[in-house]
């Protein structure tokens, strides 16, 4: 799969980051835990509970959770993982996609370090390295009604 990234901007920064606040609200309803943002402004994972650590990715429109970008593989940074591997406390990922209102949760397993092979985004202005995670792992949150939905 090829993904082409759009440049850095302070626009999608900002989208960003009013996204982590829409989905902050949802999750604390969801996990009955409030959220701690991380001290580091640009730490690896955006928050923490009692019980786990969370990254939150959230997607504007065009994107939806049916496009093939999600299907086929969603985006996290690899050094996620990397984290995610040497944290003591589970380390769930959550994508929000504002076009269709959904809301999908990944718990990470260290089994993904074999699963998911990381590789560098063309035109991406750190070369970081990614992976790509099937939809087929996530897990979809009927966050209106406060469950998760099998799929």
């Amino acid at each position: 799969m090829s993904y082409l990234i759009k440049p850095y901007s302070e626009t999608r920064k900002r989208q960003g980051k009013e996204g982590e606040d829409i989905v902050k609200v949802i999750l604390q309803n969801y996990l009955g835990e409030l959220l701690v943002k991380t001290e580091k402004e640009n730490d690896t994972l955006d928050f923490e509970t009692e019980s786990r650590w969370i990254e939150i990715k959230r997607r504007l429109p065009p994107y939806n959770s049916t496009d093939k970008y999600f299907t086929e593989g969603a985006l996290l940074p690899f050094c996620k993982f990397i984290r995610a591997f040497e944290e003591k406390k589970p380390v769930f990922f959550y994508y929000y996609f504002d076009a269709d209102e959904t809301l999908w949760e990944l718990e990470f397993k260290p089994e993904f370090f074999e699963l998911f092979k990381p590789f560098v985004l063309r035109n991406h202005s750190t070369n970081q390295v990614h992976v790509t995670v099937p939809k087929s792992f996530w897990k979809q949150i009927d966050y209106k009604n406060l469950r998760k939905i099998s799929t």
